[in-house]
């Protein structure tokens, strides 16, 4: 610090800057979200040139730094990555204990939902694969990301995503039926849609392999395709409850007076 403030480049330092300094400098600066993420671009700018070894002390303390900042470490890294996103995220792990990074990743995959940033795929089958839990419990049910996804209108291809690593989707049915006002029937239907494809699947994994795949090849696009002909309906639904939800609260807060249309 100098009298014209804080001149630290911390990108750089994140580059170029020793493992042992990046360790001092990330402590020193674990307040500050902005320091963080700029120490976060030179890292991975440093992975990509083949030193991995900042972005990985990095990642092992994402769980302290608070879920928004990780979350946003995450998020660039998987911007950074693009198509190599899965792989490049692995790496930034390994040195990172397993019950850490699960914790990490399965925050992240709850904060898109926070975030509504559903519609990006790429970032949530990142986190999936290196481990996010797509069926933590929340609120008492498990499933309740899947219902939060179809809630929020994402894509088939998300939702199938939630489905196959593990988002029980009865849990998320019990989910929505316990708070009936936030889900249309046609966000219930598209819930009820995984359910049996979820049911599909388990009776061809005790099928031999052949039979599975038949099954598979044969049933699974089909219900994708009902999935995403019952989503297109889901827009107008959301926007016919919102509003209705709105003018509720709106009766309910504005004291009732006499009002005259002006001539």
């Amino acid at each position: 610090m100098n009298f014209f403030g804080d001149k630290v480049n911390y990108s750089e330092i994140g580059r170029t800057g020793s493992p042992e300094r990046f360790a001092q400098t990330l402590a020193k600066v674990s307040g500050s979200r902005k320091k963080i993420l700029s120490l976060c671009d030179g890292a991975i700018e440093a992975l990509d040139e083949g030193r991995p070894e900042n972005i990985q002390i990095l990642f092992q303390t994402l769980h302290k730094l608070g879920q928004g900042t990780s979350f946003r470490v995450l998020y660039k890294l998987t911007d950074a990555a693009r198509e190599h996103a899965a792989a490049v995220m692995a790496q930034a792990f390994a040195t990172t204990p397993e019950t850490i990074r699960k914790e990490v990743l399965t925050n992240a995959l709850a904060e898109v939902f926070d975030y509504n940033l559903n519609e990006n795929e790429k970032f949530i089958e990142t986190v999936i694969k290196n481990g996010a839990d797509a069926n933590v419990a929340q609120n008492g049910f498990h499933g309740a990301l899947l219902a939060r996804a179809v809630v929020n209108n994402a894509s088939p291809k998300i939702l199938d995503m939630l489905s196959e690593y593990g988002a029980d989707a009865n849990g998320a049915l019990n989910r929505a039926y316990s708070a009936n006002q936030a889900y249309s029937s046609a966000h219930i239907n598209t819930l009820k849609l995984l359910k049996d494809l979820q049911d599909k699947r388990a009776q061809a994994a005790k099928k031999p392999q052949d039979a599975a795949n038949e099954a598979s090849d044969e049933d699974v696009p089909t219900m994708l395709k009902q999935i995403q002909e019952n989503i297109r309906d889901l827009t107008a639904a959301v926007g016919i409850l919102a509003e209705r939800i709105d003018a509720q609260q709106a009766a309910q807060k504005k004291p009732q007076d006499k009002t005259y249309p002006k001539i």
